[in-house]
């Protein structure tokens, strides 16, 4: 049997893992929804998001990096508000400077 070095081990992990921000069930949703964003041209009026029972259950406690905010309704919201498809798992990695805006402030909370 063939061992591994912890070089081996490190450069096999280096080469298998992305960065995520946050627990990886909103960020999923986060990015499902920024994308919609990006394909409609625009801010959706109404969105839906339906997902698996795992993933709601994984989703739906869990806190939002930079907005004190928790689940996957907020995710989704902010996805399709601030969200950048170009960061991949790191979809919300603005959402800090976006909260700012007194409009999202007021979107995320209806």
């Amino acid at each position: 049997m063939c061992q591994a070095t912890d070089k081996q081990i490190i450069e096999v992990l280096k080469m298998e893992t992305i960065p995520a921000l946050g627990c990886t069930e909103p960020v999923a949703c986060a990015l499902a929804c920024a994308r919609c964003k990006e394909e409609l041209g625009g801010v959706p009026e109404h969105i839906e998001v339906f997902v698996s029972g795992n993933i709601y259950k994984n989703g739906m406690g869990v806190g939002i990096p930079g907005t004190g905010m928790t689940g996957l309704p907020i995710a989704a919201a902010l996805g399709a508000v601030c969200g950048k498809t170009e960061y991949g798992l790191e979809v919300l990695k603005e959402v800090s400077a976006c909260m700012q805006k007194p409009s999202v402030r007021k979107a995320t909370i209806l």
